[in-house]
């Protein structure tokens, strides 16, 4: 199991209640606990993660709504909305690294592809809302939220590009909670 099947799994509707997508997540931190000494770098993300998703889990099942919150439809008024956000995001000095796809061979980062399993970038977002690929907002967050894991996964903390991170994190936090839409973005608390 690994986020990527889940995210497929999510997108073809194959969780008949939130208990299973919680499990197959479980199963994919115990896996990386099972397999990643703890003194290593791998293990200490998955301790993160843990502690993020668990945080979010116990928010959304047991705040205020007592559930997941609804998603909202990425009508008209939210992709020019979506669209505003991306072009601030864009225009932001901390954006560089992330406005085009990552070329790991101009980059001399061979190995980025091997780490990173679903890569995204703001480019690619654009096109998406260009051609209104995205039926919710909780979708384009989603892509918001992948560049940002992209590059926490494959850059340490303390590395320039984890810090453009860091402060895209934050700026896509500002924007998204001008509409109530940083509900479906992991931000630290």
């Amino acid at each position: 199991m690994d986020l990527g099947t889940i995210r497929k799994r999510l997108d073809r509707s194959h969780y008949t209640s939130p208990d299973q997508f919680r499990d197959d997540v479980m199963l994919v931190l115990d896996n990386c606990f099972l397999f990643n000494p703890p003194d290593t770098f791998v293990h200490a993300q998955g301790r993160a993660l843990q502690l993020v998703f668990e945080r979010v889990w116990a928010q959304q099942m047991h705040g205020p709504t007592g559930g997941i919150p609804p998603d909202l439809p990425m009508d008209d008024a939210a992709v020019d909305r979506a669209r505003s956000i991306l072009a601030r995001l864009k225009r932001d000095e901390s954006a560089w690294p992330f406005v085009r796809p990552v070329d790991p061979v101009a980059l001399g980062v061979p190995t980025y592809f091997d780490i990173v399993k679903n890569p995204m970038d703001l480019s690619t977002i654009q096109k998406r809302l260009a051609k209104r690929a995205y039926k919710c907002v909780a979708d384009f967050v989603a892509d918001i939220q992948l560049i940002i894991d992209d590059c926490f996964l494959f850059n340490l903390p303390g590395s320039p590009v984890n810090a453009c991170g860091v402060a895209l994190r934050d700026l896509a936090a500002s924007l998204l909670r001008q509409d109530n839409w940083v509900q479906w973005l992991s931000v630290p608390s």
